[in-house]
């Protein structure tokens, strides 16, 4: 008809740019951005006005304060491959920063093009240079389409809201969400520090290689300890009958002794855990960068001896670190310690000697341990004691996140806590190696969580006693 020809024939003159309007128009979006951008001669033979429409829209985010956003466009015109852009304001990113990203995520690299798109100014907002990373990627077969779960998992690696390594190929491998990787990933290191278990090459692989059985372990976990869920423990524990049954028949078909130990020792301690974190948000909905599960460690086979009563494991991409406790009322330090793969083994050694010099104080002792893993390679002596400082604060207020408090004479689990040990209020942290300046900042922490115990949490700092001068550690 005549509207119809008409339209083709303004479609027939127009340019790239007057397409991109209309376009933009025609999905009532804001088309302000469209007509400040600069694309390239080579951008507008390579792409369509559509995609360079959702390139500005993810642009907008970045002129919002966002230093680097992820975009999965386009079909997959070939099984296995997928198109991935990557958005970055005022300079190109190095492609040998890029890659290790996504090589650690399961994922290889085929090409890349970049393409620069200049903003002019508007109004309150500066002129500008955005650089658009095309990517052509090889997906490992049979995983899963990359999506909007890869698209946050990126943005969360580089941002360092989560640590870059090879955990992070659970994303694709799982269909899951960077978090739960991070789950998997905290579980898994706390059985490396145990010194009995793979390696962890092993345990990433026998997580990809049986995604059935690994996502059955989120969601017993998530069947455990998601408090959006309003049931009681005895429901959970209902509820968390079968998907045991399943892994459990699951583990019957896994080929190789490594696979199996992993996966199996992952179920054990899962059924151990007590407590956790991992669903605790702020005001705003943000949930920690850090991860803290409880764990009942004579419930936990196999750890060497002697087995705590309690203890609470932390993983960060800055700090990990373990409090072990022998008993419901038990005191001790905390120690920086420089030993990335053994602290527990390390705090565990402490921890012996420990019960028999406090025996006159409380029968039974507690001990922990941190490892920074971030401090500056060659930072001066100030900037690594404030990495320290850091990691030390990260480490505490974890521990607090998880430990009930006494309000008013009466227990009060922490909020968006499923506590599975009942009531448990007790948790001390004095000086240690490494940490003899630290209580005042403990106590701090305390204070800010209204923590019962108040300056008693860390003896040692300016209105407590002096450790090393009693002999009391």
């Amino acid at each position: 008809d005549e509207d119809s020809l008409d339209l083709q024939m303004r479609q027939l003159f127009e340019t790239w740019e007057d397409a991109l309007e209309r376009v933009a128009r025609s999905t009532n979006s804001d088309t302000t951005l469209s007509t400040h951008a600069r694309f390239t001669g080579a951008y507008k033979e390579t792409f369509q006005p559509e995609e360079g429409l959702a390139d500005i829209l993810t642009i907008g985010a970045l002129q919002s304060g966002k230093a680097l956003r992820v975009r999965v466009w386009g079909p997959e015109f070939e099984a296995g491959i997928s198109h991935v852009k990557i958005y970055h304001r005022d300079e190109p990113l190095d492609l040998a920063e890029i890659v290790p990203v996504l090589e650690r995520m399961g994922l290889r690299v085929r090409a890349e093009v970049g393409y620069p798109i200049r903003l002019a100014a508007d109004g309150d907002q500066p002129a500008g240079l955005i650089y658009v990373h095309d990517l052509t990627i090889d997906r490992p077969a049979g995983q899963n389409r990359l999506d909007a779960r890869f698209e946050k998992a990126f943005e969360a690696i580089w941002s360092r809201e989560t640590e870059n390594d090879r955990f992070n190929s659970l994303v694709v491998a799982l269909g899951t969400d960077w978090r739960s990787a991070a789950l998997l990933r905290t579980l898994s290191r706390y059985r490396s520090q145990s010194g009995l278990d793979p390696s962890e090459p092993v345990q990433v692989r026998a997580l990809t290689e049986h995604p059935e059985i690994a996502n059955n372990l989120l969601t017993l976990f998530a069947i455990k300890f998601d408090p959006t869920s309003k049931a009681d423990i005895q429901q959970r524990r209902k509820d968390a009958g079968p998907i045991i049954a399943a892994i459990q028949k699951q583990l019957e078909n896994v080929a190789t002794l490594d696979a199996d130990r992993a996966l199996r020792r992952l179920l054990v301690l899962i059924n151990a855990t007590q407590r956790t974190n991992f669903y605790v948000a702020d005001e705003a909905g943000k949930k920690s960068r850090h991860i803290a599960i409880k764990i009942a460690s004579r419930e936990a086979d196999p750890l060497p001896a002697p087995r705590p009563y309690r203890e609470i494991f932390v993983w960060s991409p800055d700090v990990e670190g373990v409090h072990l406790r022998f008993g419901p009322v038990a005191r001790g330090g905390l120690r920086w310690s420089d030993r990335r793969d053994d602290f527990r083994t390390e705090v565990l050694g402490l921890v012996k000697a420990q019960q028999v010099k406090n025996a006159v104080i409380v029968p039974v002792g507690s001990k922990g341990g941190f490892y920074p893993k971030t401090l500056p390679a060659k930072g001066t002596r100030e900037e690594i004691q404030a990495a320290g400082v850091a990691a030390y604060k990260t480490f505490v207020g974890a521990l607090l996140q998880i430990t009930d408090n006494i309000v008013g004479g009466k227990t009060v689990h922490p909020p968006g806590v499923v506590t599975w040990d009942g009531e448990d209020p007790y948790l001390v942290v004095a000086a240690d190696k490494g940490t003899a300046t630290f209580s005042d900042i403990a106590n701090g922490l305390a204070a800010d969580y209204n923590f019962w115990l108040g300056d008693a949490f860390a003896s040692g700092g300016s209105v407590g006693y002096d450790h090393k001068k009693m002999g009391i550690t």
